[in-house]
């Protein structure tokens, strides 16, 4: 069985679970009233596709997961 699938079948498809800042994503998501996979994707690849992810990515930043363009 690949890594890959069995990441998936232990997180039962939500990656974030794996993660070391998974009590981060889940307080930011409650706050912000999204879902703990939209935080830890936007933390992966910050990409904005709606107004509202601006909100999870200055959260993100703020909390120095993701570092501020100089």
């Amino acid at each position: 069985m690949s890594n890959k699938l069995l990441d998936y079948i232990m997180t039962g498809g939500h990656p974030y679970r794996k993660s070391r800042r998974r009590e981060i994503y889940e307080e930011i998501a409650e706050q912000l009233g999204e879902s703990p996979d939209k935080v830890y994707m936007l933390a992966h690849n910050p990409r904005l596709a709606s107004f509202y992810d601006s909100a999870i990515i200055a959260e993100l930043t703020q909390r120095g997961i993701l570092l501020r363009k100089k």
